[in-house]
């Protein structure tokens, strides 16, 4: 890794080549305002007011200025790298710079577990522009395994990077993954110990099912040795909602093993939402065997939203269950939550009767969220009706998940009115991606820079 003045590369695996046109701009000092983005524009913001004036270079200016003070390093990075994959399109030199940019704030996380994954996250994104920059982040990342103090981090991580190793195509993947497991394998607590060889037998699904199946077994072994109470339950719970997705006889198989309730209703409640969509009317019935009544309706909610468009019949039967049981419940606080997920179930069947269920809650946080709910289903299909339920919460805590959901519909017909709903999220990540989305759906201009 590099070193020297701060933010600045040196040859390091986040600076990319030196030689060729444009490679002065990778001895740019770094800057947490991206200074070579700034540079694209001269106005600090477009206002919404001014549509016409909207350009894909503005945007893209404020999206990294916004993400520059993203307080997660992990996340400000990987933001920063999907804004220089679009403003390399139209600034090879500026988005070169900003992708530079997000390495380094990857490079920036203080804990070598963080940092590794941040620069994986990183490099998925760097492999689309150069490959070989990618892999020589990667490289650093793995190098960075063994200082890793806890085996089940170490696994993870590995893993991760077997993963983005695997995308293209490399054969050293493979001995990745088989190591990821090595690490697994000497995780100290049991109950982390199934944790990591459940995620290890997931990376195995597509390049090795065998491997994938003998992970998993393993891990079921571990968990069955546990001593009877709630870890085992738990621990066999979350294997059962796990490994639905490939077998829904041997998820049940092991959900008949817990006598927990909580832990087998949380079992029953993941399985419930890992059916395919043909098999809704099953999945129903699985729900209302759900012992917890809490769990029993988030189940049925989740499940009516999933199905409404495919089974709306059962979505009905769903939501109508959720609602029966939520009024039911006897603790205030927990019903008035479980009414708003019941009162959200309507949304895909009936969004009139939804929006109505949800001023009934008492409590008006729940009310609220049952509203953002609504609108979060409704984004998709209609984002100018979700804009309206979204704008009438009164909580701002609630609102930035419905509005950025409603971004991608409005920016694909009208930029300049989803740069206007962009304004209203206070989340800095979301609003970021926010306008990177608005960004792309405004004309590109002529390419500038070298290539």
């Amino acid at each position: 890794m590099a070193t020297g003045t701060p933010g600045r590369c040196r040859g390091g695996p986040m600076c990319p080549p030196r030689s060729g046109r444009g490679a002065d701009t990778w001895v740019r000092p770094y800057s947490g305002l991206i200074v070579g983005v700034l540079l694209l524009c001269s106005c600090a913001c477009v206002s919404a007011q001014e549509a016409k004036e909207l350009t894909r270079a503005d945007v893209l200016a404020e999206a990294a200025r916004i993400a520059a003070k993203i307080p997660s390093v992990d996340a400000r990075a990987v933001v920063m790298a999907d804004i220089a994959l679009v403003l390399l399109k139209t600034d090879a030199d500026a988005g070169k710079t900003l992708l530079a940019d997000a390495g380094l704030a990857a490079m920036a996380e203080p804990a070598q577990f963080e940092r590794a994954l941040a620069m994986q996250a990183v490099a998925r994104r760097i492999r689309q522009h150069d490959p070989k920059w990618a892999d020589a982040v990667l490289t650093d990342a793995t190098a960075l395994v063994e200082k890793i103090p806890f085996a089940g981090q170490r696994s993870l991580v590995l893993t991760q990077i077997a993963l983005a190793r695997a995308e293209a195509g490399s054969e050293a993947a493979a001995d990745l993954l088989g190591e990821a497991a090595t690490q697994a394998r000497e995780v100290e607590e049991a109950g982390q110990r199934v944790a990591a060889l459940r995620d290890v037998s997931a990376a195995y699904e597509k390049s090795d099912p065998q491997a994938a199946q003998e992970l998993f077994d393993e891990a079921v072994k571990t968990a069955q040795d546990l001593p009877a109470g709630a870890e085992r339950d738990l621990a066999v719970a979350d294997l059962a909602a796990f490994i639905t997705r490939r077998s829904v006889q041997q998820a049940v198989q092991l959900i008949d093993t817990i006598t927990e309730p909580a832990a087998k209703s949380q079992a029953l409640h993941d399985a419930v939402l890992a059916f395919p969509a043909e098999e809704a009317a099953l999945a129903c019935e699985l729900a209302v065997s759900i012992p917890d009544e809490f769990m029993r309706v988030t189940a049925l909610a989740d499940l009516a939203l999933a199905v409404a468009e495919h089974s709306p019949q059962v979505a009905r039967q769903a939501a109508e269950a959720a609602g029966t049981t939520a009024a039911s419940i006897a603790d205030a606080d927990m019903r008035n939550e479980a009414l708003a997920a019941a009162a959200a179930a309507w949304a895909g069947v009936d969004a009139e009767r939804a929006l109505a269920e949800a001023g009934k809650v008492q409590d008006a946080y729940f009310a609220d969220q049952a509203r953002g709910r609504i609108a979060l289903y409704l984004a998709p299909r209609d984002p100018e009706r979700a804009v309206t339920i979204a704008q009438a919460i009164e909580r701002s805590v609630l609102q930035a998940d419905p509005l950025a959901a409603c971004i991608p519909g409005l920016a694909a017909k009208d930029p300049a009115r989803a740069y206007a709903v962009a304004s209203q999220i206070l989340s800095r990540r979301a609003r970021a991606e926010a306008l990177l989305t608005i960004a792309i759906a405004l004309p590109e201009a002529k390419p500038e820079g070298g290539a």
